[in-house]
Parts: structure tokens; C-alpha cells; sequence
């Protein structure tokens, strides 16, 4: 078995066209494809017959990932929460659609990675089937992305953080003032742009109604003020800036990086 893996590492290392080609019979003969390292210490049929035999429980695999990896590695101070898609076009009800991706269609997994690009942790989305997110009635919702539903995805990865003092960057998806109460809960720290309704009385209502008016337009700036921002904070304790920036539309951020993180205004 151990051979078995062996060869598999080398594959992942060195691409060909087809599996068949790393046993090409022109091997000894300076063939193109071939691999002399593999073909010295598995023939193809025996290697092709233990692969068709294994039926890894994905689920066991990824539950023993977790554990080594809070166990044994101490991730970079940033972190960032994104999603990515894994290509798949099986017939499996947790397929994802989306468009803007460049592999549109396949299987969600929600990542927290660190600056090293190591992923830290990470969970297959399966709607109200997925186990990390138990206990949220929002997990299903589609069309109305609720911060109930983001919240529970930034708490999960938070938990399975080890230390403290970290910087979490989450793109819109994420972000907004109950996701930023989440990090401070866990005394952890967090730079996140934010969609205009979270909250709105912050945002649309608040900061970035001096940059465009009812109908979405910029009345009060001209294009040599495209750079215009408006910004709040809140201290309660704990330090919370709010940011709207005028940039072709409007980005809103909530952010309590200071800067004893190395971080300048």
C-alpha cells in the first residue's frame, strides 16, 4: 500500500495527457510521458486494481485533516474565509452553480486559509445537511444571504482556532457588524468588506448617503473626487471603524486593526 501512495505522490508531481501513459512501453527508451520510477515499482494493472478498490470515507478523511492540522501547525496571524468550487458534474443533490467562477459548476467548500496559502480548515457545503452549520434554520436560505447564515460560518472556523490575536479578511459575503461581534467575541480581530444593508442604518442609510443619492447616483462628488470617504466608529470597549469609499461605487468596510498589527492607516 505504501508503494501504492508512493507512485500517487509522483503522479500528483508530473502530469500526462493519460493515466496509461505513465506505464508507456517506450519507457526505456526515452519515451515522452513515461516514468521510469513508477513503472520500477508498480505494474499499471495492479496499481489501476487497488485504485478501483478503495472507497475512502471522505468524511473520516477530512474530520482526521482537522485534527493534524490544529494539532501539529500554527497558522500565519492572517487568516482569510473565502469559498471555492471544486469542479464536479455527477449527479449529487449539493451541487453548486456559479457562474462568476471560472470552473462554474461543481462541489462549494468553505476555506479558511492563511497567508502561506496552507488551508487551515475546510467543510464541503451541503445545505441543511452540512454538520458544522447544525442548528441554523438560515443555512438553506439562497436568495437572502443572512449574516445568521454567514455568522455561523465565520464561528465555526473561529472555533477551531487555537490561539487568539488573529487577523480574519472575509469579502463581502461575509461581512457586517454582526460577523465583527462574533470576532471580538473571540477576541479576534477582523478586516471585512461589507454589503450596504449590514446594517443599513450604518451604511446605506448612514455613511454612504452623502456619496450617492436615492436613485444611486454620485451628486456630491466629481470625477477628480472619485477618492471621496466618509468613515464612523465605535468605541463601547472595543474599537469598530465603518468606512464608505467612493471607487466607480461605493465599498463599505468594518475593520478593528490598528496599528500595533504593522498595519498603517
Amino acid at each position: 500500500m505504501r508503494t501504492w501512495i508512493a507512485v500517487l505522490l509522483v503522479m500528483c508531481l508530473v502530469s500526462v495527457p493519460a493515466l496509461s501513459d505513465y506505464w508507456n512501453e517506450t519507457a526505456t527508451k526515452g519515451g515522452m510521458y513515461s516514468n521510469i520510477f513508477i513503472k520500477s515499482r508498480m505494474g499499471r494493472d495492479r496499481w489501476m486494481a487497488i485504485e478501483n478498490a478503495l472507497h475512502p470515507d471522505i468524511a473520516f478523511l477530512m474530520d482526521e485533516l482537522r485534527k493534524r492540522s490544529k494539532k501539529y501547525y500554527n497558522p500565519t496571524t492572517q487568516l482569510s474565509i473565502d469559498e471555492t468550487l471544486f469542479l464536479y458534474k455527477g449527479r449529487v443533490r449539493f451541487r453548486q452553480r456559479m457562474p462568476l467562477k471560472p470552473q462554474s459548476t461543481g462541489l462549494k467548500y468553505l476555506v479558511m486559509a492563511d497567508a502561506l496559502g496552507f488551508i487551515v480548515d475546510a467543510f464541503l457545503y451541503k445545505g441543511k445537511e452540512t454538520v458544522e452549520l447544525r442548528g441554523n434554520e438560515n443555512i438553506e436560505q439562497k436568495t437572502a444571504r443572512t449574516q445568521g447564515q454567514t455568522c455561523s460560518i465565520v464561528e465555526y472556523f473561529i472555533s477551531r482556532l487555537k490561539t487568539k490575536g488573529h487577523v480574519l479578511f472575509m469579502d463581502k459575503y461575509y461581512g457586517g457588524l454582526e460577523v465583527m461581534d462574533a470576532l471580538l467575541a473571540a477576541e479576534q480581530n477582523g478586516v471585512l468588506a461589507c454589503q450596504g444593508n449590514r446594517p443599513t442604518n450604518l451604511f446605506n442609510q448612514g455613511l454612504a448617503s452623502g456619496i450617492v443619492d436615492n436613485n444611486g447616483n454620485y451628486p456630491a462628488f466629481e470625477e477628480s473626487k472619485s477618492g471621496e470617504w466618509d468613515w464612523a466608529y465605535r468605541t463601547n470597549g472595543k474599537l469598530i471603524c465603518a468606512i464608505s469609499f467612493n471607487d466607480k461605487k461605493v465599498c463599505n468596510f468594518l475593520s478593528n486593526v490598528d496599528n500595533h498589527h504593522g498595519y498603517t492607516k
